[in-house]
């Protein structure tokens, strides 16, 4: 059977989580710039979306509305679903509440995009022996950092894979990413369970060491430097063998217990050899043919020796799993923070920072209007670091600013980094016909699903001030929401022309009477368009509101 992908409905009984607002006296601090909650333990019927991964072996639901989480997980060979219970809030959490449900991903062990929608992809087998996946993502909440991973589902394993990846444009910005399973333990030093259904986590040649609260991570904690991509993947293998000594590789999973050996393969494996070691030092082999549709066991009593040690081998002799037989560690990423502020022509020189730099000067050149430098800056930037998605986003906009032509060759290059950033959704719609048509334009709806996109998309071209791309695309992101930071922004980059007064002023009524609500700000530059719009509309009462949330 092919790995398929497919859309379906999830109708499910989900928790009303109450709001909490920055400025009422019972918000907790560590949600900000989200909005806090409050679980009142009332629940109502809800149809959520949900992506469904499938192979003959596996079924894996995730849901984008509730941050990407996987919400199903069933073994198809033992007919067993290893997400259970059901959607629960609970007091605790950096928001104040949370749903300790499924199989959660996060930049840090604090989530704060499990409770919302989250950006997302879909990516079709392109034949019936390709995997199929999806990725999902957004903007973790309140810095620059951008979090994304990708769930695929080969045709013909029982094991998934799983990457993750990390991004920003602020410097020193912490974090772990990684994933979490509600409700299972810590079974061993590189494995989580849930009663007799465990993950397994394997990098490479080794497996992923578990942390002690059980989350899963690669890597320990870190500060990352700006413009760097940091990613790491692990195969996933879900079984159901006994609880024991175990031993973990990439074809499958050992359990030695006093009772029973059991071993069970994520893909066939052909003229395999099974080694058993026992307690005298003698060892007894046996070429087999295994499968991933069955466990295949054999009770101690049926042995004439005790065993100690079991090792599952290739036709070749080559050892793919063995009890005990673990290397664990975590991935070392490179730590080294960049200096702080904009780098200069100078820098360019360091081979260190020299991408940075080069970032930095088309950043400054396209602020000053000067598209060809921006242009020439960035692709010098991507000479020394070609996994700088924003740099070849940057590259296509600056160009598509000098030449006023559609030059969309760096594009894919942005779009293969990182899937779901939203710059390049904005790009696209950016380049398309400038008339306004009557309905929405559909490029824009998933940065409309997810609010605080359509606010990073509008702050990062008023920092460029690129005052014409900002309106256009704010324009359009206000048929699809009615934004007050969103507003705030466009009535900022309107003062800057003395005739458009007029029209900032509108837009900051408009904005009242929308009200207080989210995206709340956090950027900088969201809190000196707020300063200079209080300065300039002193009568209007929710603009102070706005500015004195910063955290």
């Amino acid at each position: 059977m092919a790995s398929e992908l497919f859309e379906d409905i999830w109708p499910t009984s989900a928790p009303i989580l109450e709001p909490i607002f920055p400025d009422e006296g019972t918000y907790p601090v560590a949600a900000y710039p989200l909005v806090g909650l409050s679980a009142g333990g009332r629940k109502d019927q809800r149809e959520l979306r949900t992506l469904i991964l499938e192979n003959a072996y596996l079924r894996i639901t995730v849901c984008p509305d509730l941050g990407g989480r996987i919400v199903g997980l069933f073994d198809r060979r033992s007919q067993t679903e290893f997400i259970t219970g059901d959607l629960t809030a609970t007091e605790g959490g950096n928001r104040g509440a949370h749903v300790p449900f499924g199989i959660s991903f996060g930049a840090t062990p604090e989530l704060g995009l499990d409770l919302g929608p989250v950006q997302v992809l879909s990516h079709f087998a392109a034949s019936e022996e390709m995997p199929a996946g999806v990725t999902l993502g957004g903007l973790w909440p309140g810095t620059s950092l951008r979090f994304w991973y990708r769930i695929e589902l080969p045709a013909e394993e029982a094991s998934f894979t799983i990457q993750i990846c990390t991004y920003s444009l602020e410097n020193g910005v912490t974090t772990c990413p990684g994933l979490r399973w509600y409700g299972a333990d810590r079974a061993d030093l590189y494995s989580v369970a849930q009663g007799q259904n465990r993950l397994v986590f394997q990098h490479q040649t080794s497996p992923i060491e578990v942390g002690e609260d059980g989350w899963v991570s690669a890597v320990d904690s870190f500060e990352l430097s700006r413009r760097t991509l940091e990613n790491w993947q692990a195969t996933v293998t879900p079984t159901t063998v006994a609880r024991g000594r175990m031993g973990y590789g990439d074809a499958g999973v050992i359990s030695l217990t006093d009772d029973r050996i059991q071993i069970q393969v994520v893909r066939p494996l052909e003229n395999a050899k099974v080694v058993l070691f026992t307690r005298s030092g003698q060892s007894l082999e046996s070429r087999m043919n295994l499968h991933p549709e069955s466990i295949w066991e054999v009770a101690s009593g049926d042995l004439p020796e005790a065993i100690v040690e079991v090792a599952l081998m290739d036709a070749s002799g080559e050892v793919l799993a063995r009890t005990d037989a673990h290397l664990a560690g975590k991935l070392k990423w490179n730590r080294t923070l960049s200096p702080a502020g904009a780098l200069s022509e100078t820098d360019t020189r360091d081979p260190a920072w020299r991408h940075l730099a080069f970032a930095d000067l088309a950043e400054s050149a396209l602020a000053d209007g000067d598209f060809a430098s921006a242009a020439n800056y960035f692709e010098r930037s991507l000479r020394f670091n070609a996994e700088d998605p924003l740099a070849w986003w940057g590259q296509a906009f600056a160009e598509r600013l000098a030449n006023e032509t559609d030059n969309d060759a760096p594009l894919p290059n942005a779009h293969y980094l990182n899937p779901v950033e939203p710059l390049l959704r904005a790009e696209a719609f950016l380049r398309s016909d400038q008339g306004q048509a009557a309905e929405k334009n559909p490029l824009l709806s998933p940065l409309a699903e997810t609010p605080e996109a359509l606010i990073e998309v509008a702050a990062t071209l008023l920092k460029l001030r690129r005052l014409d791309q900002l309106a256009r695309f704010a324009d359009e992101g206000l048929r699809h929401l009615n934004l007050p930071m969103l507003r705030y922004l466009l009535a900022y980059a309107l003062l800057e022309d003395s005739r458009m007064g007029a029209e900032a002023a509108q837009h900051v009524q408009l904005a009242a009477k929308a009200g207080f609500a989210p995206p709340f700000p956090h950027r900088e530059i969201e809190f000196v368009a707020l300063r200079r719009l209080v300065e300039r509309f002193p009568e209007d009462s929710l603009l102070p509101r706005y500015a004195r949330l910063r955290a």
